[in-house]
């Protein structure tokens, strides 16, 4: 996570919050290192893990896939 912000910070000239990043993965590991570095997290059931797995895992939002960009946009601007 610290990579992404420091390259958002050198295009942007902005630090960004922890809090600020969405960490979008499929796997409950995915959703640990969201939650280890302070971002939200939106866990994507693509993988082998099913959408109950990631949401025990702490996932701030689960999706089925990220087919639908009008949900996938909602869903990011509303965690």
């Amino acid at each position: 996570m610290a990579v992404a912000r420091g390259k958002v910070a050198r295009k942007y000239g902005r630090e960004l919050e922890a809090g600020e990043v969405v960490l979008v993965g499929d796997t409950p590991l995915d959703v640990a290192a969201a939650r280890e570095g302070g971002a939200r997290a939106v866990g994507v059931a693509t993988g082998p893990y099913a959408v109950q797995e990631l949401e025990a895992a702490g996932a701030d939002a689960v999706l089925i896939d990220l087919s639908d960009v009008e949900l996938v946009t909602a869903t990011l601007l509303e965690i």
